[in-house]
């Protein structure tokens, strides 16, 4: 919940019932990491890698197929999110402490899950805010992952081509994660979004206008994912949008826009004590 500027995530600790109350300061939160084509395999170098323009027309096509093949055309679209979690992301969020020795356990699972639903709910809120009631997030499926993955003192960008399969992935790594390729087959994920448990940055995503379905990763330091919405975030990003102007290198005096307008659509805003979701 937001209260007076502040941020407080209640989580319940399953190892003695009890409710911890987490204050998270808006100026401890980092950035989102910047992305770059280095993050792709060889191969997709020259794959456009930049958000340019929300084209949620491109990302709608890709909709109305699924749609048109369920025999459901006139259908609002969803985004299916796909949700996997590392061990490390379950145990911070479940007794408050960053390790991987705690139990797994349904309560835990029912608590993560809760989070991630949160996190569907308020970027539907965002969406519906931002005049985009005909798109909505929805939660394919959410699972850990293979407890033999522990992204501590990885970069953002090592693990989100660890989650994808790009070009820092191993064979220890490709094995450890089968699980993410599998379930985003079997329960259609549109997009994928990782949560994870290190906060040296809120989260990233590879980019495009939209993202190719094959590249459409995000990953999300779960303290920054519900609240401060980074889960939406980047989920976003992977639909074509980008930061607001002035982060986007946007020339002074200049709107950045592209002949048909798009563009002008696609960037967060900041203004004299707030910004939108993008910023």
């Amino acid at each position: 919940m937001q209260s007076n500027g502040k941020i407080f995530h209640f989580t319940q600790n399953t190892l003695n019932g009890k409710t911890q109350v987490l204050e998270i300061l808006y100026d401890d939160l980092p950035p989102d990491e910047e992305f770059s084509k280095t993050y792709l395999p060889p191969d997709q170098i020259s794959r456009p890698v930049s958000p340019a323009g929300l084209s949620f027309e491109g990302f709608n096509r890709q909709l109305r197929r699924k749609l048109e093949q369920q025999g459901s055309p006139n259908e609002i679209p969803k985004v299916d999110v796909l949700v996997p979690f590392t061990k490390r992301c379950y145990c911070s969020l479940v007794t408050g402490s960053s390790s991987m020795d705690c139990e797994v356990n349904q309560s835990g699972l029912d608590i993560v899950l809760a989070r991630i639903e949160l996190g569907i709910f308020e970027s539907n809120q965002a969406l519906t805010a931002s005049g985009l009631e005909g798109y909505k997030l929805r939660l394919a499926h959410a699972f850990l992952v293979s407890e033999d993955y522990d992204e501590e003192g990885l970069e953002f960008s090592v693990t989100l081509s660890h989650m994808s399969g790009g070009g820092y992935a191993t064979t220890e790594t490709t094995n450890q994660l089968a699980s993410v390729a599998e379930n985003r087959d079997k329960y259609g994920g549109d997009v994928v979004s990782v949560w994870i448990d290190n906060p040296t940055s809120c989260g990233l995503a590879y980019g495009g206008n939209p993202t190719d379905e094959s590249w459409a990763y995000s990953i999300v330091h779960w303290a920054c994912a519900t609240g401060y919405y980074s889960f939406g975030h980047e989920i976003a990003h992977l639909l074509g949008a980008q930061h607001d102007r002035e982060v986007e290198g946007c020339p002074s005096g200049t709107d950045c826009c592209d002949e048909d307008g798009t563009r002008c659509k696609a960037y967060g805003w900041r203004g004299l004590g707030y910004r939108s979701v993008m910023s």
